[in-house]
Parts: C-alpha cells; sequence; structure tokens
C-alpha cells in the first residue's frame, strides 16, 4: 500500500470526525495551526488570492475568505470536500474547493498571494516536497508568503520515547540539542533565522517509524533548520515560526485524562498567549513556519 494510497484513505474515512476535532472548544492543533496562517495573513497586509493545499473540511479557507479575499482550498479526498462544500454553504461563504492533489492540477503562474500547507508535508516523500516547493514558487507571487505546518523532529528530544531512542540509534540526537539550544538561546525569530540559516546538518533519517498515531506507516518530520534548508533552495527565506501542540506532560502519562486536560489547558495558554514566542518550538510536537518568495 502506497503513501499517498494509505494517506487519502485515512482522510476519506476520517473526514467527519476531522470536521468534528476543528470544531471542538478546547485547544486542538487545527485552530492553532490555523490561527498561525490567520496572524501571517495579517503581517502579509495585501493577500488577494488565497490557497490552502491539504485543505480539510474547510475552516481556514472559510475564514480567509470572508476576509474579503478570493479563497480555495484543495484536497484530493472527495470526503473532506464534500464537508467543505456543506460547511461553506452553512457559512454562506464565496470559499472554492477542488477535489484534486496539488501535484496534478493547472494552477497559472504567481497567482496567489498566500498558500497555506498545514499537516500535508508530513505524508509526502522529500521527493515530492521537493515538487510541491517548486510548485509554490511557481504559483506564488513575488513577496508572497508560504505557511507551512511540520510536525516538529525537535520534539523528539522532549518526548522522551520510541522516537527519542530511534534518534540515539541513528546518531541524530547530538545535532538535534545543538539546534533545539539555538532555538533557546536566540532572543528574537530574526537571529534564530540567521543562526539556523547556517546551520549545515545531514541528519540521518529513521529506515522505519514507531505507530504514528493514525493509519498512515510514515509521517515526515523535519527541524527548523532543514525546512529553511529546503526552502532557501528555491528562493524562501523565513519570517516567522509558531510552535504549535506545547507539550508540558510526560508523554507516557497522558493516558490519564485529567493530565491530558491539564497539557490541553496549557497548551491553549500558549496558544492563546505566546503563539509567536519560538522557546516554545523544542516542547511542541509540531510548529508553522511562514516563508517569504525573494
Amino acid at each position: 500500500m502506497s503513501q499517498q494510497y494509505e494517506t487519502q484513505k485515512y482522510f476519506g474515512d476520517e473526514a467527519e470526525r476531522w470536521d468534528a476535532q476543528a470544531k471542538k472548544l478546547q485547544y486542538n492543533t487545527i485552530t492553532d495551526r490555523n490561527n498561525s496562517v490567520l496572524d501571517s495573513f495579517r503581517r502579509h497586509g495585501n493577500v488577494k488570492n488565497f490557497l490552502d493545499v491539504g485543505c480539510g473540511t474547510g475552516q481556514l479557507t472559510i475564514q480567509i475568505s470572508g476576509l474579503g479575499v478570493e479563497a480555495s482550498g484543495i484536497d484530493f479526498a472527495q470526503e473532506m470536500i464534500d464537508v467543505c462544500r456543506k460547511n461553506a454553504i452553512t457559512a454562506n461563504s464565496t470559499a472554492k474547493f477542488n477535489c484534486a492533489s496539488i501535484f496534478d492540477v493547472s494552477l497559472l503562474d504567481s497567482s496567489f498571494d498566500l498558500i497555506s500547507a498545514q499537516g500535508f508535508i508530513e505524508y509526502i516523500s522529500e521527493l515530492e516536497l521537493t515538487k510541491f516547493l517548486g510548485t509554490l514558487s511557481r504559483i506564488l507571487k513575488k513577496d508572497g508568503q508560504a505557511v507551512i505546518g511540520s510536525r516538529n523532529r525537535l520534539f523528539n528530544i522532549a518526548s522522551m520515547n520510541e522516537y527519542t531512542l530511534l534518534e540515539v540509534e541513528i546518531g541524530a540526537i547530538a545535532n538535534l540539542l545543538a539546534e533545539a539550544i539555538a532555538v533557546q538561546m536566540s532572543p528574537s525569530q530574526q537571529s534564530l533565522f540567521k543562526t539556523l540559516s547556517q546551520f549545515s546538518f545531514d541528519l540521518n533519517r529513521p529506515a522505519a517509524h514507531p505507530h504514528t498515531g493514525i493509519d498512515v506507516a510514515t509521517r515526515y518530520q523535519y527541524t527548523p533548520s532543514e525546512l529553511i534548508a529546503k526552502f532557501r533552495e528555491v528562493g524562501f527565506v523565513p519570517s516567522q515560526i509558531y510552535p504549535i501542540n506545547f507539550h508540558p506532560m510526560p508523554q507516557s502519562l497522558l493516558t490519564n485524562e485529567k493530565l491530558l486536560q491539564t497539557k490541553d489547558q496549557l497548551s491553549s495558554v500558549v496558544a492563546s498567549e505566546y503563539p509567536n514566542t519560538h522557546q516554545f518550538v523544542p516542547y511542541s510536537s509540531s510548529f508553522v513556519m511562514a516563508f517569504t518568495k525573494q
């Protein structure tokens, strides 16, 4: 079963649950990631055309369309797009949704000011990521922004679980720790980006992962410096980083409902009060990074 078939089947089967997750009131990563895109939208200041790649059940696309923007979402799971369209009707939204793969759809050059991809690059191979970055470079306008969510490889240090053991086994832990320290010691995001742009770690990757928590065998992880290096190759520079899903509790204890609720409360505080505080990144299971096309 291929990676993309697994991914399409998972999201097709999970469309209704995903929609409920996006709408729940307590902390959830979907809202956290969407809020980072909205912050980038405000920072850009002149967004007229927006695209959400892997748009899920459409909440972000609908929200941005309500800001007077021509907003489109694309997802290759038909079940997701069906829910998107229902949500758009309920919201009386002008958002448009297309069931297609970003690798197959025809999009005009320099046609978007802002492109989001949340919960997307973790499901595509590194070869596909390179192809995706080329597409972003082509369809974004000059000074446009790509806002990309990633599973956080730095979190493997803090998680103290099977992922940590894997990083030790492949000899990557020292470099991951050096990057996490750089994140902690940088007084500003711009100084952090300058430091991480100088990193040249060639991090090994494990041949296999422990259970990923969902029915997709491999979910790719990156560190901030790894993404910076990949985006730099196609003419992008980092402009903002956001910690997503802060984890203040030992992973092994999160089966305890009381601790899980406490974790969600603290995660909500970080998301609402410290959304741009990069020092939280090593303790967060994901991050979102905004890149500007030069």
